[in-house]
């Protein structure tokens, strides 16, 4: 049979045959966004702004009523038009929906009509429908035909309005940046390149796009960290004194590049290479180190987190699972949630409340648990996807030695965003991101929309938000290497990645059309289903490690100065 469309498209739609799903190949023939997609089942992302073409005369009334605003919004002042700048295409444009950024004037925060841009230009062509993109308040200003120039603030006796800003500084106080990187660090680039060609087997290659498979992917990914810990990659940033190559955070960044670019499949015990053992190297006993960091490093232990629990995510102060001393041993009673390949865990590094009686951030102890004795139950969840990634952990009178404490009893908190501090994304997440582009590219010009003007410009915006992303990496990274002090980056890198990532999973879904809807399972899925299980990882994305509207908070509160919500 075939499965139900998802989504519906005028004028017509293709025959299919029965018992056997239309082709998405078929010429001529749209998949998902097209000129007539309804927007009650798809919406389109132009700039941040849900647009849609639901009929062409809905369309012309739109476009009527948007004249007129722009006509208005000049009159006010707000944008500057050129009059040659709002003729009608001609051509191949003509047929096709002509997007306008516009630009608009900040007067302070506190304008709400300003900051939401307000201020819209609308060029029409005769005949033919016509997109309506509106440009956030602070957005980049697209110049040329159709667009908007920089309307520069009049001088007060010009009765121009003193206290707007320019969305765009003058060219001569833009400091230049260098995007080169030192000779050092290229020769640096190489030497990781050439490992990777002589070690990374083909088959290995590129197994993160849009989505993998924990189960399937386990043995490749405990081989592969074998492999990398003998290449001597794993200790890349530790200090040379212990046992490490002392890499700079250039270098680091290359290196996570470099893999990414690969398509170097995840190592099976990531968690306890980039967050454990680094966190017992700085702040263990000697025992610990002896004992376990060769251990996770090698991938003869693998470690799962053991943080957040049912009442205790975004404000993972709150936990409730409790440790109490018993001579020279703990005992451990409590639930942990959300541990990332617990059921093939050897250990958990674990947080319990040791006092609780004490402020909700101190009382808190930093635990190393075996996972394998009585008092220990890991039950995998099961998730839409199919798979078990993530599970629970119960402790039930749970034995630790005292030996197994990292750190003071009550200083559990800090060891806590010590572990956090090591996460990282940056470069790695940017290659990963342009590669998704292009695959997102091949998939649309494959499903033949190649030529669909909403399709190119999704593509196009997801090509611009990726590069950004970058450019934004490189500025971290920068601050990174001169010594700077963290500041509002890993807020402000996380809410825009996994934003993005659901932006560019969406619109591989949508063009997709009514194949879009199949599981990842299924005979006829696109490219295996691999975008249907990175839409739904996606929408994951945005919530863990601090949902978007905590990273908001945080940047509201710590960047731009505004007062905390009530």
């Amino acid at each position: 049979m075939s499965p139900a469309p998802v989504f519906s498209w005028s004028p017509t739609r293709p025959a299919s045959s029965p018992g056997r799903p239309w082709s998405p190949t078929a010429a001529g023939s749209p998949t998902g966004l097209s000129r007539g997609l309804r927007l009650n089942e798809l919406g389109f992302d132009a700039l941040g702004l849900v647009v849609g073409v639901p009929d062409l005369e809905r369309v012309e009334a739109e476009a009527a009523s948007s004249e007129r605003y722009s006509q208005q919004a000049a009159d006010d002042g707000q944008v500057e038009v050129e009059a040659e700048e709002l003729e009608a295409a001609t051509g191949e444009e003509e047929e096709e929906a002509l997007q306008v950024v516009a630009e608009v004037d900040v007067a302070h925060a506190g304008d709400d009509r300003q900051r939401r841009g307000q201020g819209r230009v609308l060029a029409r062509s005769s005949g033919a429908a016509a997109l309506v993109a509106l440009g956030r308040a602070g957005a980049a200003i697209g110049t040329g035909r159709g667009g908007v120039r920089e309307r520069r603030p009049a001088a007060a006796t010009d009765g121009g309005r003193g206290h707007h800003q320019k969305l765009i500084p003058d060219g001569d106080s833009l400091q230049p940046m260098d995007l080169k990187f030192s000779q050092e660090d290229e020769a640096f680039r190489q030497e990781v390149r050439g490992w990777l060609d002589a070690n990374l087997a083909a088959d290995w290659r590129h197994r993160g796009v849009g989505g993998y498979r924990e189960d399937e992917d386990e043995n490749v990914q405990r081989h592969w960290q074998k492999q990398l810990h003998e290449g001597g990659w794993l200790k890349l940033a530790w200090p040379r004194e212990s046992g490490g190559r002392g890499a700079t955070p250039v270098q680091q960044a290359i290196y996570q590049e470099e893999l990414a670019a690969a398509g170097a499949p995840p190592i099976l015990g990531r968690l306890g290479v980039s967050l454990a053992a680094p966190t017992i190297n700085l702040l263990g006993s000697q025992w610990q180190k002896d004992t376990y960091i060769e251990r996770i490093l090698a991938c003869e232990e693998v470690w799962a987190q053991g943080f957040s629990e049912p009442n205790a995510g975004s404000d993972l102060a709150g936990l409730k699972t409790r440790a109490v001393k018993d001579g020279d041993r703990w005992i451990l009673n409590g639930q942990k949630v959300w541990s990332s390949g617990a059921h093939y865990s050897d250990r958990s590094f674990l947080l319990a409340r040791t006092d609780p009686e004490a402020p909700p951030h101190k009382g808190i102890g930093y635990f190393i648990v075996d996972l394998k004795q009585p008092g220990v139950e890991v039950r995998r969840i099961r998730q839409l996807t199919g798979g078990g990634e993530f599970c629970e952990i119960f402790l039930n009178d749970a034995v630790v030695e005292d030996r197994d404490l990292v750190g003071d009893q009550t200083e559990g908190w800090k060891a806590a965003m010590t572990t956090f501090g090591f996460e990282r994304g940056g470069l790695a997440n940017a290659s990963r991101f342009e590669s998704a582009v292009v695959s997102l590219a091949n998939l649309a010009r494959n499903l033949g929309q190649g030529s669909d003007p909403l399709v190119r410009q999704r593509v196009a915006q997801a090509k611009i938000e990726a590069h950004t992303f970058r450019m934004n990496g490189l500025r971290a990274l920068t601050k990174a290497q001169q010594g700077a002090a963290p500041g509002p980056e890993a807020s402000l890198t996380k809410l825009y990645w996994s934003e993005m990532d659901k932006r560019i999973q969406e619109t591989a879904v949508a063009v997709q059309g009514q194949y879009g809807a199949l599981s990842p399972d299924d005979a006829y899925a696109v490219e295996e289903g691999r975008w249907q299980l990175g839409w739904m990882w996606s929408q994951a994305e945005t919530i863990y490690a601090g949902s978007s509207e905590i990273q908001r908070n945080i940047i509201a509160e710590r960047v731009l100065g505004l007062p905390r919500g009530r």
